[in-house]
């Protein structure tokens, strides 16, 4: 992935528009965050502390409280207006309006970060994993969806007909989303990817779905303003080449899930505290 330099203030402005309607339009986000807490149903985890990384309008806020009814919650976002929505679905222990890059808590201070889509639209990969794993306890998980560089290739190839200009946001492989956890020494990553299709009546839907969620172009040197009646018509029969048999057309989301934990656990020894790693708890354990 190139990097891009983001506008964060164009970047809270979209998603500050997006609020009210988000939850009507952000079909993929529900869809995907629901298969990421069924992983939980395989791992036992008692956290105290829980961060909802990037938690949009707090759609899985109570889902969060009813797997892990005693833990603390904490709602972070960059839009206070989805923060606002968030506070309506469930009156969480703190809502914090940050950016990930600059994350407002200490050391070692969640024992569960769950992180649904709010990696899409991030430029330094590696940074931001620096930064979770900062706040991340040594025994507690981070758990994370995020898209990756096949998300949208019907409607990027299509926009290439038309004109050389970026309209379609770049994003990280899984390969380099990886690479990034393992660079900040997170214990046993685990990544992998699925493709979801879904279907459009036409592109207008699709379009809209975007606007509506937030996941406008961000592209530093993108088209700015509006869409001129000849660029959308081209757009339209260019894209008339990946039409389903149905007559719809398909939108391709390349999702990347991942799991990893904190680079060791606590154990106390001889009344001090001293920081092990999983990896070799693990053996010790198995001998």
């Amino acid at each position: 992935m190139t990097e891009q330099l983001l506008n964060l203030t164009q970047l809270t402005r979209s998603f500050n528009q997006a609020a009210k309607r988000y939850d009507e339009f952000a079909k993929l986000q529900q869809l995907v965050g629901g298969r990421l807490l069924q992983r939980f149903d395989y791992i036992k985890l008692q956290p105290v502390r829980i961060l909802d990384l990037g938690c949009g309008t707090g759609y899985f806020l109570q889902q969060l409280q009813q797997r892990f009814q005693n833990a603390e919650i904490i709602a972070l976002d960059i839009s206070d207006q989805m923060l606002l929505q968030a506070k309506q679905q469930l009156s969480a222990s703190a809502a914090v309006c940050a950016d990930l890059n600059a994350l407002p808590f200490g050391r070692q201070r969640f024992d569960l970060i769950f992180a649904n889509m709010s990696l899409v639209l991030v430029t330094d990969i590696n940074a931001v994993m620096a930064e979770l794993a900062r706040v991340l306890a040594p025994n507690g998980l981070f758990a994370f969806t995020t898209l990756g560089p096949d998300t949208l290739i019907e409607l990027r190839h299509s926009w290439q007909i038309v004109d050389a200009k970026p309209h379609i946001h770049d994003f990280y492989d899984m390969h380099d989303v990886g690479d990034a956890m393992l660079a900040t020494k997170m214990a046993d990553p685990v990544v992998d990817t699925e493709a979801l299709t879904l279907l459009y009546p036409d592109l207008m839907s699709i379009m809209r779905d975007l606007q509506w969620s937030g996941a406008v172009n961000q592209h530093p040197v993108r088209q700015r303003g509006c869409y001129t009646p000849r660029q959308f018509t081209l757009l339209e029969q260019a894209y008339q080449q990946y039409a389903h048999p149905s007559g719809k057309l398909p939108v391709t989301a390349e999702v990347i899930y991942g799991l990893a934990w904190g680079s060791g656990v606590v154990k106390r020894e001889q009344g001090a505290e001293v920081s092990v790693p999983i990896a070799e708890l693990r053996r010790m354990l198995r001998r």
